[in-house]
């Protein structure tokens, strides 16, 4: 049930007061008290907005949850490639001390390269997560921006209540609470 801002027969009796005509007395009461009443944000609107920053919230803890993952795992791969590449090259320098010179350089040659393709996998990576985060904190960002601009419209209707309250043509909301 949605409640009106201003006692709209009140101000359409002051109206009469000053000379409006009846009919055009309650018009103007009608249509300033649905106007006030129709743009407030609900409840609802705000339980909704606090969802989809949830939502947000979420997405990117997920994220940064993957993020870390990935992270742990090349980490973990690079760390088992390295450990075997290592048992590898003890193996072949105690058995062939004539072609350890060879072989090691051979070995170099495949780790740069190795190097290279992981380094460039986690370049890849990182530019896609980069660019998700920066999508989200964008969505972060235009909700905040829609967020305050609610709450500048809530300001804007609490001073124009206000305004009324001050010149009398609605009554405060604690004389309303109370009757």
């Amino acid at each position: 049930m949605s409640q009106t801002l201003i006692n709209t027969l009140r101000f359409s009796d002051r109206l009469k007061e000053a000379g409006f005509a009846a009919a055009q007395a309650e018009a103007l009461a009608r249509s300033l008290g649905d106007e006030l009443t129709e743009q407030l944000p609900s409840k609802a609107d705000f339980q909704d907005l606090r969802a989809d920053f949830k939502a947000l919230q979420a997405d990117f803890n997920a994220l940064q949850a993957d993020f870390n993952a990935l992270d742990a795992s090349l980490n973990g791969r690079m760390d088992a490639l390295e450990s075997r590449l290592d048992g590898r090259i003890d193996t072949l320098e105690s058995k062939v001390d004539g072609r350890i010179d060879a072989l090691e350089s051979k070995i170099d040659g495949r780790i740069d390269t190795l190097e290279s393709r992981v380094d460039g996998r986690i370049d890849a990576l990182e530019a896609d997560l980069g660019g998700q985060i920066e999508t989200l904190a964008a969505k972060i960002d235009s909700q905040r921006v829609a967020f305050n601009l609610v709450l500048a419209a809530l300001g804007v209707l609490i001073a124009l209540v206000g305004v009324l309250v001050a010149i009398g043509l609605v009554e405060p909301v604690s004389n309303l609470v109370g009757s």
